[in-house]
């Protein structure tokens, strides 16, 4: 549940962050079409944002992707954990014909 929440709020940072960043752009650009009457600067600077937005919502999307079709986790070492289940001795603990019958 740590790791969902820490995930939950680096997003929500970044989501914040981006905001933030395409304000201060948008600010910029209004004052840039004020002060010089240049209109090009807003279709340039929307396309500024954009490719900024870009990479962080593939990040996103992949992370998401991969909670959505039970991958495991980065953190996680699949090997390690093979092999530590593999070295787990439970067959004394069983019955050598598997499952028990209720009969």
């Amino acid at each position: 549940m740590l790791t969902s929440a820490a995930g939950e709020n680096r997003g929500a940072l970044r989501v914040t962050f981006v905001l933030t960043f395409g304000l201060f752009v948008v600010e910029v650009a209004g004052l840039i079409i004020l002060a010089t009457g240049w209109y090009y600067a807003d279709p340039i600077f929307s396309a500024v944002i954009g490719l900024f937005i870009l990479p962080r919502t593939w990040r996103l999307l992949t992370q998401a992707v991969n909670v959505l079709l039970e991958g495991t986790p980065a953190h996680i070492n699949v090997d390690a954990v093979r092999q530590a289940m593999l070295a787990a001795d439970t067959t004394s603990t069983r019955k050598a014909g598997g499952c028990e019958s209720s009969s």
